[in-house]
């Protein structure tokens, strides 16, 4: 058994594309760690970070190309920042005693909140969910329709590269990079400049 009778643990951390080179090793090697051999570890990066790594860490790392990791960012310390923007500015001139109780007062209050109406939040994700599956579901077919006879061919490809990835290769990602169009050959492009080159190809 994994975690809890959890075997799929995704572990998202800012910079996963290093720390997770020697993770199992340092698990096995430190006495006071351990987890079970049937846990299967999954890497990520959040997308608040990810893209200001390099694009070898997008297609290997980000949630947007797990299958099962669901549309979320993997940020949630992020996102209580502005909050405490705003309550820092109280204790500008408090003792360290006080400025950390404060902190911890308004961190405690935020768990609270989402503990209590985490079951609302929920619902109101899911009506907006259904809503736009309508429209999202009319666009992929709109794409998956222009793509033609290399739908197949592409859907091959993805299939096997997920299957390397979540077997620890995550160099197979690298297949969804984009790729230099057939009438613009050359070095390959990457995601920051591929949109400047796009209308040099003609397309």
């Amino acid at each position: 058994m994994g975690l809890n009778g959890l075997n799929d643990i995704m572990i998202i951390y800012d910079v996963m594309c290093q720390y997770h080179v020697n993770l199992w090793d340092r698990i096995v090697n430190n006495p006071n760690l351990s987890i079970s051999d049937k846990a299967n570890l999954i890497m990520a990066i959040g997308l608040f970070h990810v893209h200001g790594h390099i694009d070898e860490c997008l297609f290997r790392l980000a949630m947007s190309f797990i299958p099962g990791a669901g549309m979320v960012d993997g940020e949630i310390l992020g996102s209580l920042w502005v909050q405490l923007n705003d309550i820092s500015r109280s204790t500008c001139t408090t003792t360290l005693a006080h400025c950390a109780e404060v902190f911890d007062n308004h961190m405690n209050d935020s768990n609270w909140n989402k503990m209590v109406n985490i079951v609302s939040s929920v619902i109101t994700k899911y009506r907006k969910a259904v809503v736009g599956l309508v429209d999202s579901k009319e666009y992929f077919d709109q794409l998956n329709s222009s793509a033609g006879e290399h739908m197949q061919t592409w859907q091959a490809e993805i299939r096997e590269a997920e299957r390397d990835q979540a077997e620890g290769n995550l160099k197979a990602m690298d297949i969804m990079a984009p790729r230099n169009p057939p009438n613009c050959p050359g070095k390959f492009f990457t995601t920051e400049v591929w949109s400047c080159h796009l209308w040099r190809c003609g397309a």
